[in-house]
């Protein structure tokens, strides 16, 4: 889609750039055509405010289209406005829902914020079992700041067997693909 390169800058980052406002109308008419991941990216443009006002309620409608429509990222991000209630009404457990959903269908980041909600406790009592569960799915599919809670975990033996090689192993994978928290990690292991 043409709006990728007119809303992100080289490393895949949203920005609001001097062609955001075509990016925007090339993810307007891809979501009109039910290109599920074009409504997942207008509703990113709707959320930051990027080529158009913000309107988060207007994100949350567009998220929701698109998870209907099996963008699973999409589910991920409806997920995200429901845990911090932007342009919805919070609910925990549709948040858990839609992470769940996600995750199962290997988002990464949504098995992280799972895994975060149950860390934390968000859903109760903390679990750090299926904490380190989640953050091991989301290791597993590459996303760096994942293998870093994961490997913080596996040092301390929380939720996991303690194990210093894999905790090692983790860090430096996160630290290599550039997350400050592996690094640190390594650092202080």
């Amino acid at each position: 889609v043409v709006g990728f390169s007119q809303t992100r800058d080289a490393k895949g980052k949203i920005v609001d750039g001097p062609n955001a406002a075509k990016g925007f109308a090339s993810f307007q008419q891809a979501c009109s055509k039910t290109y599920a991941p074009g409504c997942t990216h207008l509703g990113e443009l709707y959320l930051l405010g990027i080529g158009t006002p913000a309107d988060p309620v207007k994100a949350q409608a567009l998220f929701a289209e698109a998870c209907e429509a099996e963008d699973w990222y999409g589910c991920h991000l409806l997920g995200t406005l429901y845990e911090t209630g932007k342009g919805v009404t919070a609910d925990i457990q549709k948040a858990k829902s839609n992470y769940e959903l996600a995750c199962k269908k290997e988002v990464p980041q949504a098995c992280q914020q799972l895994g975060t909600l149950y860390e934390k406790g968000t859903l109760g009592t903390p679990d750090f079992g299926k904490a380190a569960s989640n953050y091991k799915t989301a290791c597993t599919e590459g996303l760096a700041s994942a293998c870093a809670r994961l490997a913080k975990m596996e040092e301390n033996g929380r939720g996991i067997t303690k194990n210093t090689k894999d905790a090692i192993s983790h860090y430096k994978f996160a630290c290599d693909a550039g997350s400050v928290e592996g690094c640190l990690g390594m650092a202080l292991l």
